[in-house]
């Protein structure tokens, strides 16, 4: 798979890969097996040009083209079907990612060597993926696999072990398990600073997933000087209107909310907001992210209107983009439950944690840690109506879920997967 360039550069081999494979079409007509490796240059530069969903349809119909000639090469084959993995999940199919992921490891079993890095590599990609469709069991056990791995091939600091351990550090974020989150984090961070240095790309996103940890952990003075540095980083090295900017004045405007210094709060999120409409696509993900925030802030400041149109924009958002029964919509729910439930609305916040809980159930069972929240907000908004006893059930359960289960080995449980 060829070597990711500036954009800029790809931009000019997309042009130059168009009018190859035009070229290749006029003259051995359009099913041709010589249109491959034309097809192959064409999908590359489509993928590291912004146009990922391109790439995906040109790997395809490369894909099918290479597999009927006479004799396919395993290597090139192994090739195409990792370009293809990357272009979906470089644009959110992580579904058929997991399948091309999976196909890969397959193939690469019938090249000649052991061939652990690349095993590691796709091993790493599939956890990811895994993730991304919140099958947190089989991310852990592949993850899990690819340390191992890791750790018969060398100890030494790594890029791959690097990558592993950014992993596994989202992965138990994800899960709630904040102190296993934290320690592949700080794994994380101190062999990046080995490989390139106190400041690099990969440095500020760990520094910034370690300031939501300590903020999710409640060391707010922690969290502030590791979400600054993160921020202060990131407009060195990308700018002030980049993606990744936005993200960490996110977590940051967060980090204000909870400290009660509102004016900051806002400042901050109206810079991340205004990044989102300059250069994101309506259905990025800090499209919604965005609003969802400045509506926590709006609640915490009492102005409940202003909070309630920016979950509907949210949820707007994230419906169009990811339908209506994802995790994140949960998110927006319970939100908007507990606006509904302070504004003196139980019945209709009962209505948006019932939702909220049908969701979690669905995506990670009974015994996850959104499931308890869920049932804990159900319970509120019971005692709120003056149905004591229904919420003492609702607290029964969510409590159950919480204490620790010995026979998984740690108090928070995996989801189901």
């Amino acid at each position: 798979m060829p070597k990711e360039a500036p954009i800029s550069e790809w931009q000019k081999k997309l042009v130059d890969a168009e009018m190859a494979l035009a070229r290749a079409e006029k003259r051995y007509g359009p099913n041709h097996q010589k249109l491959c490796q034309p097809l192959i240059n064409l999908a590359a530069a489509c993928l590291y040009s912004g146009k990922q969903r391109d790439a995906i349809q040109l790997f395809r119909r490369c894909l099918s083209r290479y597999e009927k000639l006479p004799n396919p090469n395993p290597k090139q084959l192994y090739e195409i079907i990792c370009s293809q993995a990357v272009a979906c999940t470089m644009s959110g199919e992580f579904f058929e990612a997991i399948s091309c992921f999976q196909r890969a490891l397959t193939t690469l079993d019938g090249l000649p060597g052991k061939r652990q890095p690349e095993r590691i590599s796709i091993l790493n990609s599939l956890g990811v993926a895994y993730k991304k469709t919140y099958q947190m069991q089989k991310a852990e056990a592949v993850l899990t696999e690819a340390l191992a791995l890791c750790d018969k091939s060398s100890r030494r600091p790594s890029p791959d072990r690097q990558s592993l351990y950014h992993a596994m550090a989202g992965l138990f974020l994800d899960l709630e398990q904040f102190e296993k989150a934290e320690f592949f984090c700080r794994k994380a961070i101190e062999i990046e600073k080995k490989i390139h240095g106190t400041e690099s790309p990969k440095l500020a996103i760990s520094l910034n997933r370690l300031g939501k940890l300590a903020m999710d952990q409640g060391r707010l003075g922690e969290a502030d000087g590791l979400l600054n540095e993160s921020l202060k980083m990131r407009e060195r090295l990308v700018g002030s209107l980049h993606p990744d900017f936005a993200m960490s004045l996110l977590h940051l405007g967060e980090l204000y909310t909870l400290q009660g210094n509102f004016e900051k709060a806002e400042e901050v999120f109206y810079h991340a907001l205004t990044i989102a409409d300059g250069s994101l696509a309506p259905d990025h993900p800090l499209q919604w992210m965005v609003r969802h925030q400045f509506a926590k802030l709006f609640i915490a400041r009492g102005l409940f209107e202003t909070a309630e149109g920016h979950l509907d924009r949210a949820m707007e958002i994230l419906r169009n983009s990811m339908g209506p029964a994802h995790p994140q919509v949960a998110q927006v729910l319970m939100t908007l439950a507990g606006l509904h439930l302070v504004n003196k609305s139980a019945e209709v916040a009962m209505g948006f944690y019932q939702k909220a809980l049908a969701i979690y159930l669905d995506t990670f069972g009974p015994r996850h840690p959104r499931t308890a929240a869920a049932l804990r907000g159900l319970a509120d908004a019971c005692e709120a109506l003056g149905r004591g006893d229904e919420a003492a059930k609702h607290r029964a359960r969510a409590a159950a879920i919480e204490a620790p289960h010995p026979s998984d080995g740690c108090a928070q449980p995996h989801p189901k997967s």
